[in-house]
């Protein structure tokens, strides 16, 4: 079992003040891998399913950035993410082994 996608969906569980529902259809990534947070309060979630990346902001789940299910194209795979010191949103994609 990876734990990486259950503490990112447990994160963003949090931050959705518990109600986050897995017995149930709904909105939410599908298959979270990592997860970044800025000091507002926003949550960035990225998505293998989706493929992409969510937002978490004014307590709403939203989708930032879909990228293509075609491999090698951006966010295809995208794996990481992270916030730089200016609050730039920063994602690590494994398909076309680049940042964006």
């Amino acid at each position: 079992m990876h734990l990486r996608p259950v503490f990112c969906a447990l994160m963003l569980a949090s931050l959705m003040g518990g109600q986050l529902s897995f017995g149930q259809q709904v909105d939410v990534p599908l298959y979270p891998l990592d997860v970044a947070v800025h000091a507002d309060g926003q949550a960035y979630v990225v998505d293998r399913n989706l493929p992409g990346v969510w937002q978490w902001k004014q307590e709403k789940l939203s989708i930032l950035f879909e990228g293509s299910r075609k491999f090698r194209t951006p966010l295809n795979a995208a794996r990481s993410i992270a916030l730089d010191q200016d609050g730039n949103l920063l994602v690590g994609d494994s398909s076309t082994r680049d940042v964006y």
